[in-house]
């Protein structure tokens, strides 16, 4: 279906609701909607369809939840946005009464509450606030400050659910290790190894005289162990240039020597 002409829909059934609400006719508002819906073709379309009636004024709680339920059950699974779109409603309705919401969405079929539907909002910009915070003492300054407002048991829902907003949800998942180690070694600790890969890749494209500079002032990072083995993991990957990586590898020992 057409985008813009599922747009033309919802407003077009907006408007008429908005009149037959002034005619005392409200009624008749539920009888159009489910016309609109059956006449959609995609499963997708229809919950999208669904998840605008959800939001609608005229609608009490229990109908609204309802609604949601069944564009859940029309979701294909294939159009990560759309379901993302679904949690951000649903978490949207609930805010209003959580109590009331999760006792109708019990008792309407909706089973036990899913994490991503009880999760704060301030959970998710806080992540999107860290991984968008530059340059990476920034990033690690905010998370050591910040870490601690997440439950650790939804951390990973709240991953979970930046990921579905992503072309390629496999994106956060470098984010989602460096949160588990900060989570289980300490943010100092998980932050570690990548400001010693930093200060290597900027050490590897530096000039001839910056190198040597770099390796007088910041020697004993250089010539640490993690740093060394970096190197070694570079070399064994073959992703990189292996003669730059032995270059500086012998860089390296000759520092060591001298």
């Amino acid at each position: 279906t057409n985008p813009a002409a599922l747009e033309i829909l919802i407003s077009a059934r907006s408007d008429l609701g908005k009149i037959y609400l002034e005619l005392g006719r409200a009624t008749e508002i539920q009888a159009e909607w489910d016309l609109a819906v059956n006449s959609l073709a995609r499963p997708d379309d229809k919950a999208f369809l669904l998840l605008q009636r959800a939001q609608m004024p005229d609608l009490e709680m229990t109908k609204a939840i309802r609604y949601l339920l069944q564009a859940q059950s029309c979701l294909s699974g294939e159009d990560n946005s759309l379901v993302a779109y679904l949690h951000q409603v649903c978490r949207s309705i609930r805010a209003a009464n959580p109590a009331s919401f999760d006792a109708t969405w019990q008792s309407e079929g909706g089973g036990e509450l899913p994490q991503w539907l009880v999760i704060d909002s301030s959970w998710l910009q806080l992540i999107r606030e860290w991984i968008s915070t530059e340059p990476t003492e920034a990033e690690h300054d905010f998370l050591r400050k910040h870490i601690v407002e997440i439950p650790a048991e939804y951390d990973s829902v709240v991953f979970d659910e930046i990921g579905l907003g992503l072309p390629d949800p496999s994106l956060i998942e470098f984010c989602r290790d460096l949160f588990q180690s900060a989570r289980e070694m300490g943010v100092d600790a998980a932050y570690r190894l990548r400001f010693v890969m930093e200060l290597l890749w900027e050490w590897l494209s530096a000039d001839w005289p910056t190198k040597r500079t770099m390796l007088q002032e910041r020697r004993e990072e250089l010539l640490g162990d993690e740093c060394q083995n970096l190197l070694q993991e570079l070399l064994d990957s073959g992703e990189e240039n292996p003669d730059l990586i032995i270059c500086h590898q012998a860089l390296l020992r000759l520092a060591q020597i001298g």
